[in-house]
């Protein structure tokens, strides 16, 4: 029998700064080319979908040609003018993925295989922040009430000098970070040095809101213009924090 009143103490696994967001533009060329692969579904739990229908939408994104898989996941496009493209990858309660700078040349057939993962549908129960001295180093303490599903739980926090964070743009947000939340433990503390928070130029007494989701981290995408982790998989947010960083 698991006890919920067990508290524990972890860091951030991941954190990057936001970086502009930009898009690669079709860089047309002379001739045509076709693209097909096959797309996989996974649970939430890591374990890949083989009963229901893999019906997941595939776009090409600077043309915005639009296909779907078929039951078995395979899709395919013809005759595409050779140039440089995004394609993304939706399915319904998936966090969407992309892949980006996807080379179309005259007369080939690219293969290019992709999966979609579940987004995070639990909840967090409750959350609260403080700041703590932990090995030798401020942290800003982030307590966090979960439920016992049985399987590891992940969460994201987002911070910001501005309001409004969405999970998805990263012109919204400075840093994200990604924490786990043991299976076995229903109250956790997370704790994140402020020495990483400072990386985005934060001052001292400077306001900062801070957002956490549950988050699934395999949903989502590496965004090669800011050289991070795009994570689509995210569920319900907590209530924005409001914190000021300390000296």
């Amino acid at each position: 029998m698991y006890r919920s009143s067990f508290l524990s103490i972890l860091t951030a696994l991941l954190f990057s700064c936001a970086k502009k967001d930009d898009t690669p533009a079709v860089q047309p060329t002379q001739g045509f080319g076709n693209i097909q692969g096959t797309v996989k579904h996974y649970y939430y739990d890591g374990v890949e979908d083989s009963l229901t229908l893999n019906t997941t939408t595939v776009i090409i994104d600077q043309l915005n040609e639009k296909t779907t898989t078929d039951s078995t996941g395979n899709y395919h496009f013809s005759h595409i003018a050779a140039g440089v493209y995004n394609i993304i990858f939706i399915r319904s309660e998936t966090g969407y993925h992309m892949q980006s700078n996807i080379a179309v040349n005259d007369g080939s057939t690219l293969k290019v295989n992709a999966s979609v993962h579940d987004t995070a549908s639990w909840l967090i129960s409750k959350a609260s922040i403080m700041d703590s001295l932990w090995h030798d180093e401020l942290h800003l303490m982030i307590n966090v009430i979960a439920p016992l599903t049985g399987q590891q739980l992940y969460a994201q926090i987002y911070f910001s000098r501005k309001e409004e964070i969405d999970p998805v743009n990263s012109a919204s947000y400075d840093l994200t970070g990604t924490f786990i939340l043991p299976y076995n433990q229903a109250k956790v503390m997370l704790a994140y040095p402020y020495s990483s928070i400072k990386k985005c130029g934060y001052k001292e007494g400077e306001k900062i809101y801070a957002k956490l989701y549950p988050a699934n981290p395999n949903a989502g995408y590496t965004n090669p213009a800011t050289d991070k982790w795009v994570c689509t998989g995210t569920g319900r947010a907590y209530p924005t924090f409001i914190f000021t960083v300390p000296y």
